[in-house]
């Protein structure tokens, strides 16, 4: 800094005393010589400034009256601004200090007001509470409960329902009122549900805070947060309407618009309403979910950024425009969807944290409306990897679900349940040289809806107990994940019925299968020779006596897990143990007898396959389902079954006629596509030659939900039938004439399709007497030759060279669109 001074006097002296030329040149070369000199020649080069910009420009040699120029300069722009700067120092040091766009754009001269409305914005985001948004939602329902955002003020509560508060993620807590005439299903999808929010939207660092409508005083926080202290009067059960009436309503109010670009405007085109899946949303488009009190804009990844804005200032409108409450209308952003929009889709939000066996699995399929690209189905889908925290050798404990509260199961017991009965089982293992949980709460099938709700109470509770830091994950039978039947040591055995009621002897029939070593398990099923299956290993129990039956193609993996379960778990007792075809005459007294069974004496083991033909996302599509079961198989759809040599097309009670019959074209041209494979393949082994028959060989079934005869059965693991009215006499009687019946029960697939193929008369189409799957667009397609010209008078060549809209007209005046 002495450089700068030094040089200043220099130049003072300079300007106030008159010299020859001479002393000016002799003064010169002695300022030349002497030190301060030196460093004042060293500026002229020296950059400074933030921008490392040399403050000698025009005046050549005289840094210092350019420094001058440019802060006068500086000085009288920012008194144009209306600003006042400091010295030339304390303002060099403002702009080295200043950093960011904002510090560049200031020191280019732009006016700092310009920032002061998105600084505001920002402050008010980082300090105002006020701004967290909260939500009120209400949980009503007794058979499917549905979950809404209802206006957030004491008005809406009511005895009846379950109501969950979220009053914003900086307040670390979610409230779950529950009036004192809620439901036990409510109350237990209310813990769920508050369970995701906390999970997915808190990040899993909120307390979940229960408050009873009896013990509300309790609790002032909650009527702080809702916006005041509790009202002198909550409405009744009844002012809050039936269950059964709101759940139906609800459901049915949903409707799901695809957003179109028409011109200027925004057109909506209603894809689905009632029972939403999540299959519907394209990523390349947008969509409407109109709920009447709540509108929710989504918008795909890959949709056009003008449709995206457009789509959601329609669904704003939309909301304005209704003259009652709304719920504010939120973007929902693929992959980054709220709680409660995912809510209104089936099956959407039941992914557990750690993934389970046996969900769907989308096979390479080509979706167009009726017709489906068969061909990549032949190549088997792959299961998707799960995660494995360890090896499963953590410590385990086994809680029973009973009269809402978990009893404790004796450790010789573990890995066995009860498909009536919910279970909690507690997993403790070391991660990073700290404990760590998980808590799972297995459901059996066959348990109530209280039991299920309890289990799931409950284990929020254990977590709160153990500090929040378990992870929870629902299990659902017949879909355990890996890592819980490892931690089981792979010796899962499902009994049927409660374990209050069972008793010590008794008859019981078990079927050991799993299509991979990791998943074997022995399910029960239900007691009879018709039930057994030469690609599974079974074990029968017959009070004191123990039997175990091997099928001829049954693995080594579930013969060993046969003689290694809970079910022969007393010592010293006497197994029998046999091969197919070799049974001893005590083996079918126990069973009931010998009776025919469908998979019997096989030469090889069939690797059956499960497929779900779906129309809704609007268009056919099929796809694979892995480590599939009985509970798979939906009423909305239609499934097909390929058991390798025979194939089963099973039709859902609400399946659309139309999903029917292309699942029926979609089997055979499967089917074609097999035979083909299969004939390329034995031309170069002539040992696969009785594996490469014709199409037409493999005989196609249609069999219809409830009446599944048991050739379709058999490819379940441990089909366990509807429950009958009719007396066990009668039911005894009656499964003997089930093979007799099959027939009666399975309809050909090629014999329906042919209905489709061949022509109709005019009066049956006007009529309307042909199958309800005819495309009832075009149904001038179904008449002959003959009777097309006479009807309308020209040939099919000249009809179809006729305007689409005349084409219309005429077949209205006909009867026949």
């Amino acid at each position: 800094e002495k450089a700068p001074a030094t040089t200043s006097t220099a130049v003072k002296s300079t300007a106030t005393t008159t010299t020859s030329s001479s002393s000016s040149s002799s003064s010169s070369s002695s300022s030349s010589s002497s030190p301060h000199a030196k460093l004042s020649s060293a500026t002229k080069d020296r950059p400074s400034g933030p921008g490392g910009r040399r403050l000698a420009s025009k005046h050549g040699a005289n840094p210092v009256r350019a420094a001058k120029e440019k802060q006068k300069a500086e000085e009288k722009a920012a008194k144009a601004r209306g600003e006042k700067l400091g010295d030339g120092s304390a303002h060099r040091q403002a702009r080295a200090q200043a950093a960011g766009a904002y510090g560049m754009l200031w020191a280019l001269g732009a006016d700092s007001s310009l920032f002061q409305k998105a600084k505001s914005k920002a402050a008010a985001r980082s300090t105002d509470p006020a701004a967290k948004p909260k939500h009120l939602y209400q949980l009503k329902g007794r058979r499917r409960v549905f979950v809404r955002e209802v206006e957030l003020c004491a008005a809406s509560l009511n005895s009846g329902d379950v109501f969950v508060l979220d009053p914003g993620t900086d307040k670390k807590v979610i409230y779950q009122w529950n009036g004192h005439k809620a439901n036990r299903i409510e109350k237990g999808s209310g813990l769920d549900f508050s369970k995701k929010v906390k999970d997915k939207e808190h990040r899993g660092v909120s307390k979940l805070v229960v408050v009873d409508e009896k013990e509300q005083k309790k609790f002032p926080e909650f009527w702080a947060a809702l916006g005041g202290g509790p009202p002198s009067k909550i409405a009744s059960d009844k002012e809050g309407g039936k269950d059964e009436d709101a759940e139906k309503t609800m459901r049915d109010c949903c409707k799901l618009f695809r957003a179109v670009a028409d011109g200027s405007e925004i057109a909506l085109e209603l894809i689905g309403e009632g029972v939403l899946k999540k299959e519907l949303l394209d990523t390349a488009q947008c969509y409407i979910l109109d709920c009447i009190g709540e509108i929710f804009p989504w918008t795909g990844k890959k949709a056009p950024i003008a449709l995206r804005n457009a789509s959601v200032a329609k669904a704003k409108a939309m909301a304005e425009e209704r003259p009652f409450w709304v719920a504010p209308v939120t973007r929902q952003l693929e992959g980054g969807e709220s709680v409660i929009f995912m809510e209104k889709f089936q099956g959407w939000n039941n992914a557990l944290p750690i993934a389970v066996a046996g969900t769907a699995k989308k096979a390479n399929v080509q979706q167009m409306t009726g017709k489906v690209d068969v061909r990549a189905l032949h190549t088997k889908a792959q299961p998707k990897p799960e995660v494995m925290i360890d090896d499963g050798s953590g410590e385990v404990q086994v809680w029973r679900i009973g009269e809402f509260k978990k009893f404790p199961v004796p450790k010789e017991e573990y890995g066995q349940f009860f498909s009536g009965e919910s279970y909690i089982v507690l997993y403790k293992y070391i991660w990073k040289n700290k404990d760590a949980f998980i808590i799972y709460y297995f459901q059996g099938r066959e348990s109530s809806i209280n039991e299920k709700g309890t289990s799931a109470m409950l284990t929020i509770e254990m977590d709160e107990e153990i500090g929040g830091i378990a992870k929870e994950v629902r299990v659902v039978q017949s879909k355990e994940p890996k890592h819980f039947l490892v931690a089981f040591k792979g010796r899962i055995v499902i009994h049927s019925g409660k374990s209050s009621t069972r008793s010590s002897g008794g008859t019981h029939l078990y079927q050991v299968r799993g299509d991979s070593a990791e998943h074997i398990r022995a399910i029960e099923c239900e007691c009879s020779a018709e039930r057994l299956n030469t690609n599974s290993t079974f074990v029968l129990q017959a009070d004191a006596s123990y039997f175990v039956w091997h099928g001829a193609c049954a693995s080594v993996e579930e013969r060993e897990f046969a003689m290694n379960n809970g079910i022969l778990k007393q010592e010293g007792i006497a197994v029998t143990v046999m091969e197919e075809g070799k049974e001893s005459s005590a083996f079918w007294a126990a069973l009931g007898g010998k009776k025919p069974y469908p998979l019997a004496n096989g030469t090889s083991r069939c690797d059956p396959r499960l497929f779900r033909c779906s129309v809704a996302t609007g268009e056919f599509a099929i796809t694979e389902i892995v480590h599939f079961s009985q509970d798979d198989l939906d009423t909305n759809d239609v499934f097909l079954l390929d058991g390798e040599h025979v194939m089963f097309v099973w039709r859902g009670k609400r399946s659309r006629d139309r999903e029917n019959r292309w699942a029926m074209e979609a089997a055979m041209e499967y089917l074609e596509g097999a035979s083909s494979s299969s004939s390329s393949s034995s031309s170069s082994s002539s040992s696969s030659s009785s594996s490469s028959s014709s199409s037409s060989s493999v005989p196609a079934w249609r069999v219809l939900e409830g009446k599944e005869p048991l050739e379709f059965t058999a490819f379940f693991h441990a089909w366990a039938p509807k429950k009958k009215s009719s007396s066990s006499s009668s039911s005894t009687s009656s499964s003997s004439s089930t093979s007799s019946s099959s027939s009666r029960r399975m309809e050909s697939v090629r014999d329906i399709l042919a209905e489709f193929s061949r022509t109709y008369s005019f009066e049956d189409l006007r009529d309307g007497n042909f199958p309800k799957a005819l495309d009832t667009a075009n149904l001038e397609n179904y008449l002959s030759d003959v009777e097309f010209s006479e009807v309308f008078g020209m040939s099919r060549e000249e009809f179809a060279g006729v305007p689409k809209w005349k084409q219309t007209k005429q077949k209205k005046e006909l009867g026949l669109f």
